[in-house]
């Protein structure tokens, strides 16, 4: 069977819109929640959701850089009339119930409405698929993929219940092509991407739009975290883009009702090139992009 096409991901729909949400009654507020807040594109969405007015929920493991974020976030607006509500929740979100958990935080606890959901946490990791760790796969698996559906489903009830919400899910370039030596990584972005696009259609009529975000590689503490740092991704010159940038069109994309947000013309030319290089080919090149470069 050949590789998932770009057509397949909802490329061919970049500018495609959904209806725009209904507006807020007057006195309300919008209020995101973002997780894997604390670093990469999750502390930078943080910031811009901020900066668009939205209050935010910031959710991640480790509680002292959400502190950092939050006391960024307020720096940033200080010279504004009105600061933005900030809510820290700590939470690992591999861990199994941690994704209803921070649901029962929210919304039951302290009685917030979530206008915005943006699944951002994700793990990574770089290697042959047989000298992974199991728990590394199975971390992968739960985080990328799990915790990102309960999530969906736990606060999609609710903005569908209300007529109105929006979800913006990070899936992965990654995820649009086999990818050796992030086998189990590919896999689960490919399952971001097909289940993101599959809810967007059914949440539509609801009044909830869905954006499949997919960066390519991008500067953070992926690289490291994922045993990245001297794949090519990363390495060559023009591949990686600045994590403030893609967290830029990936909220203008979210807040625009697009479909699918593909940030940087590299990017959007090899999910363009995937619905036209034979399967092998492809595989010897995302191959090569996580293959390391020697210095």
């Amino acid at each position: 069977m050949g590789a998932l096409s770009a057509g397949a991901f909802g490329f061919h729909h970049l500018r495609r819109r959904h209806p725009i949400c209904p507006a807020l009654s007057q006195g309300e507020e919008e209020l995101a929640l973002i997780t894997g807040a604390s670093s990469g594109i999750g502390r930078e969405i943080s910031l811009e959701l901020a900066r668009r007015g939205f209050g935010v929920i910031l959710v991640a493991r480790r509680a002292d850089k959400l502190q950092e974020l939050a006391s960024d976030i307020r720096a940033l607006l200080a010279d504004r009339k009105r600061m933005v509500p900030i809510h820290i929740v700590p939470a690992d979100l591999s861990c199994p119930e941690a994704a209803r958990r921070v649901y029962e935080s929210i919304v039951r606890e302290k009685g917030l409405q979530v206008s915005a959901l943006v699944n951002n946490a994700g793990v990574g990791y770089t290697d042959s698929f047989l000298k992974m760790p199991t728990a590394k796969i199975e971390e992968i698996v739960h985080l990328n993929a799990l915790s990102l559906t309960q999530l969906c489903w736990l606060f999609g009830q609710e903005m569908a219940s209300r007529g109105r919400g929006r979800i913006m899910c990070v899936s992965s370039i990654a995820g649009v092509a086999p990818g050796p030596l992030v086998a189990v990584y590919s896999a689960s972005k490919a399952f971001v991407s097909s289940f993101t696009l599959a809810i967007q259609h059914e949440l539509e009529p609801e009044g909830v739009s869905v954006t499949n975000l997919l960066p390519g590689a991008t500067f953070t503490e992926f690289q490291a975290r994922a045993h990245a740092q001297a794949a090519a991704a990363f390495s060559v010159p023009g591949m990686a883009m600045p994590a403030d940038r893609v967290a830029r069109e990936g909220v203008t994309g979210m807040l625009r009702g697009d479909s699918v947000v593909v940030p940087g013309l590299v990017n959007q030319a090899f999910v363009l090139a995937t619905a036209v290089l034979p399967p092998k080919l492809l595989r010897l090149v995302t191959s090569m992009a996580w293959s390391e470069v020697p210095i």
